[in-house]
């Protein structure tokens, strides 16, 4: 991922080529253990973007994207203006 002007410009994905990939289409969640997570871990997402947006304010894309890369356990360049707060 690439970040450049507080924009992200480049993404990529590269998926593990030895995984079958079955499309079953969409089903509805059952499982309520499940649903519960769902929830906890969106919960805690939203916690850590609000904590994180107190300092860097107005780059919300930039933020979460970070983040989602940081759970992704992903790579990340940012690029832009000095004194923007990109360190």
């Amino acid at each position: 991922m690439i970040i450049e002007g507080g924009k992200v410009i480049e993404a990529t994905l590269q998926p593990e080529k030895d995984i079958p990939v079955k499309d079953e289409g969409f089903q509805e969640l059952q499982d309520d253990a499940f649903k519960k997570k769902i929830v906890y871990y969106s919960d805690q997402f939203d916690h850590v973007r609000k904590e994180v947006a107190k300092l860097v304010i107005g780059q919300d894309e930039v933020v979460n994207s970070l983040i989602e890369a940081l759970l992704a356990n992903g790579h990340v360049l940012v690029e832009g203006i000095p004194g923007v707060g990109k360190t």
